[in-house]
């Protein structure tokens, strides 16, 4: 086929899924006045998955439990945020257990390698560690180490804001800023995706999710 805008368009709507197509609301009833006000969204509604869906049709890896998007089984990838987004501010809570492993894709392609096509915020069960590196916990994956180690023990929750602003990326775990850079001032990021999927990954490892509010800038 040749390359092009349309020809480009027309093969992202043929495998859309069909969560894609379907009418969403947030259900912005879970977030606190103030977020409301401030113009936060709700992802997650803390019992469905109303608003993803996952990477590969017919495997579902996380289920809605408890409060939480919770792992359960391997084999999907990552699940999907209904929409594409650009410039937010992500929060999120999250927990792992010990040496496991995950992370959020941010501004990620529908497909192939989202941590190298968008990146990846890393999020392993390594509080342990004496130092940082460019793939612990904080990371923009395989490429920049984070400030500082600030993940709680494993077991206990995190509470993490990714803010995408252009090129400006600012991460904060636990209250400390673990990353503040500009990505086009760096050769590998640069000519990264600047608006893709928001999505939980899969890698075969138990990991839980709350509180996913999301505000566009």
């Amino acid at each position: 086929m040749p390359a092009g805008d349309a020809v480009y368009a027309r093969m992202d709507k043929a495998f859309m899924d069909p969560v894609e197509r379907a009418p969403w609301t947030p259900d912005n009833s879970v977030l606190s006045e103030q977020e409301r006000s401030e113009g936060f969204i709700a992802l997650f509604d803390g019992k469905t998955l109303n608003g993803w869906f996952s990477r590969t049709p017919g495997i579902q890896s996380f289920e809605a439990k408890d409060g939480c998007i919770t792992w359960m089984r391997g084999g999907a990838g990552a699940i999907m945020t209904r929409d594409r987004y650009d410039n937010y501010i992500l929060r999120f809570d999250w927990k792992i257990k010990k040496d496991g492993n995950s992370g959020v894709w941010c501004r990620a392609p529908r497909d192939s390698r989202a941590s190298k096509i968008g990146f990846e915020f890393q999020m392993l069960g390594d509080s342990y560690i004496k130092e940082p590196n460019n793939t612990s916990t904080g990371s923009v994956y395989e490429v920049v180490t984070p400030k500082c180690i600030a993940n709680k023990p494993e077991g206990e929750w995190n509470t993490t804001e990714l803010i995408l602003d252009g090129p400006h990326y600012k991460a904060t775990l636990n209250g400390k800023v673990v990353q503040d850079l500009d990505f086009s001032r760096h050769e590998v990021m640069r000519d990264r995706l600047k608006k893709g999927f928001i999505c939980l990954t899969d890698h075969n490892c138990w990991v839980s999710y709350r509180n996913l509010r999301l505000k566009k800038l």
